[in-house]
């Protein structure tokens, strides 16, 4: 296993993203990690094409029950990683059916939310044209990758920065950022 040499928490784990590709651990995940791990990476593909959508997302985490809390499970993130975090967790456990703070929220709150989730997956999902422009039996034989490319979505497109997907980098640098405030390099000032 010496692939997964420099990544600690292989073991303990129940999913993570490594080089944009999602890993489960089945012996650990629930029925929501797969959606918390594409969360992520289609997350941070929106946080390079659409900061403020991004941000519009991740801050309705301050909207959740006991956040303050929360965000103190996460001391060795940055503020924006740690909200991520609680988001992408609420919105698994929504879009898995289970029990999610998302449902606490206020009616305005929900409405928003959803109108960004569906914005999120309709980018993702359609970009240029419409679906219906492809012949049925073609579609059969897509590939979610080939139909985004087909329809021009940006999303599954993704920009190349020094060879990395902005998913994958968006990645990367959190958990960077995580390493060097737990090794004490960095701290974060919320003031």
């Amino acid at each position: 296993m010496e692939q997964w040499d420099d990544i600690p928490e292989v073991k303990t784990a129940s999913a993570f993203v490594h080089n944009g590709e999602v890993y489960i651990n089945t012996d650990l995940a629930r029925v929501d990690a797969p959606i918390h791990e594409l969360t992520h990476l289609l997350l941070g593909s929106i946080r390079f094409k659409d900061p403020e959508l991004y941000f519009s997302l991740v801050r309705q985490a301050e909207n959740f029950r006991h956040f303050e809390d929360r965000i103190g499970n996460y001391p060795n993130m940055t503020r924006d990683d740690a909200m991520e975090e609680i988001f992408v967790e609420e919105v698994g456990r929504y879009l898995a059916g289970m029990d999610s703070d998302i449902i606490q929220l206020p009616q305005e709150a929900q409405y928003e939310l959803h109108y960004n989730i569906k914005r999120l997956l309709d980018t993702v999902l359609m970009g240029q044209y419409s679906v219906k422009s492809i012949e049925n039996d073609e579609l059969y034989n897509m590939t979610l990758k080939d139909l985004t490319k087909t329809v021009n979505s940006m999303i599954m497109q993704p920009m190349s920065i020094m060879g990395l997907d902005e998913a994958s980098l968006h990645r990367m640098l959190a958990n960077e950022k995580t390493k060097m405030i737990k090794d004490g390099n960095l701290k974060e000032d919320c003031k």
